[in-house]
């Protein structure tokens, strides 16, 4: 039996990480306590990104490039945000991730 307070994974996502003009390739597992984004190892920046669930303050969906509707963008409580483009615009994944972390914040 799981406990309430045990880290359970509930997406793995293909995304990609806005850092300044480049967008990095990797995967998005999320779960209810933390966000983990790791680059692929083809890409440039290779920095990984750990984000508690609790410093997240809103998330939101965006457009990428003004376009394609599969931008997440999410703010934390320091007023720092990061956006992703999870999946495929037709895959309606962002909207999961965008629900499930809104169900966790609120």
């Amino acid at each position: 039996m799981q406990s309430a307070a045990e880290e359970h994974v509930q997406f793995v996502l293909n995304a990609n990480l806005k850092r300044g003009m480049e967008y990095v390739g990797g995967k998005l597992k999320v779960t209810n306590e933390k966000l983990y984004f790791n680059p692929q190892p083809a890409n440039i920046q290779k920095k990984r990104l750990v984000i508690s669930v609790k410093e997240i303050k809103a998330i939101e969906k965006t457009k990428i490039l003004g376009i394609s509707p599969n931008g997440v963008l999410i703010h934390l409580k320091n007023d720092a945000s990061y956006k992703f483009t999870i999946g495929m615009p037709w895959a309606n994944k962002n909207q999961q991730f965008i629900d499930y972390i809104n169900d966790l914040i609120t």
